[in-house]
């Protein structure tokens, strides 16, 4: 497969990386409401989902579970593009969070998962690359945490990658670390999380690189998981400010 005019071969026979994308682009597989609290999910494939839409992606079980949960004041947008490695992601960040930030709510989360493209373009010097990506993905959470109204960060570790595994349990190390960093409080805003993906079934990836609709679905639960204690959190904040508001009054 050719991306950027560079030959890439796979030694797996399954591994299939993510198509480079003609034009730097933010799709929207799910829009946020205007005025709404907002999830920005931003990465490559394993965010956008698939090309045919076939099935949903990440993002669309996650704000179907927020919304059982009762979470009705958030909404998730999904900005993951098709081949972007973490470069393109730093690229594109500031763009994809004006979005979200377009419609008029507050920025809550932003979920990042990134760095299987980068991997998957280096044929024989994938574990060299890692040191580089995983700081250009810590520049990413950097970035993020310092966005308006200081959103969570979650740190998304990569699902199973068997063409490159080696790279990514170093890689996902990394990030693990990164997360780990993040000495403040729940109730702190701009938090860094974990979301580890490391152990999802590698069977529900159809072609080494992608999930199918079952893969996708266990990456929210992961990602909705790990939010909840920050929600809850939130929610007490929230709660003490309006508490505090109506002694004022009284």
């Amino acid at each position: 497969v050719a991306s950027g005019g560079v030959r890439m071969e796979h030694p797996h026979p399954q591994a299939v990386p993510v198509e480079a994308p003609l034009a730097v682009s933010v799709p929207r597989a799910v829009a946020p409401a205007a005025g709404a609290d907002v999830i920005l999910c931003f990465g490559d494939s394993l965010t956008a989902g698939p090309k045919d839409k076939s099935s949903a992606a990440y993002p669309q079980h996650l704000e179907t579970m927020l919304q059982d949960a009762g979470h009705r004041h958030l909404r998730v947008h999904n900005a993951g593009n098709w081949g972007d490695t973490a470069a393109l992601m730093q690229r594109r960040l500031p763009s994809a969070l004006q979005a979200c930030l377009a419609g008029g709510g507050r920025l809550a989360f932003v979920l990042i998962l990134g760095g299987t493209n980068d991997l998957l373009q280096q044929y024989q010097h994938a574990e060299a690359s890692v040191p580089a990506v995983a700081q250009r993905l810590q520049q990413l959470h950097e970035a993020a945490s310092k966005a308006a109204f200081s959103p969570h960060v979650g740190v998304l570790t990569l699902p199973p990658l068997p063409a490159r595994q080696k790279a990514q349990l170093q890689l996902n190390q990394n990030l693990r670390s990164t997360a780990s960093q993040s000495s403040m409080p729940s109730y702190m805003p701009g938090r860094r999380f974990l979301v580890d993906l490391e152990s999802t079934d590698p069977a529900l990836a159809f072609d080494g690189v992608h999930f199918n609709a079952e893969g996708n679905l266990e990456f929210a639960r992961r990602v909705f998981a790990a939010m909840v204690p920050l929600l809850e959190a939130d929610a007490a904040r929230r709660a003490r400010i309006v508490n505090r508001r109506e002694i004022g009054r009284a």
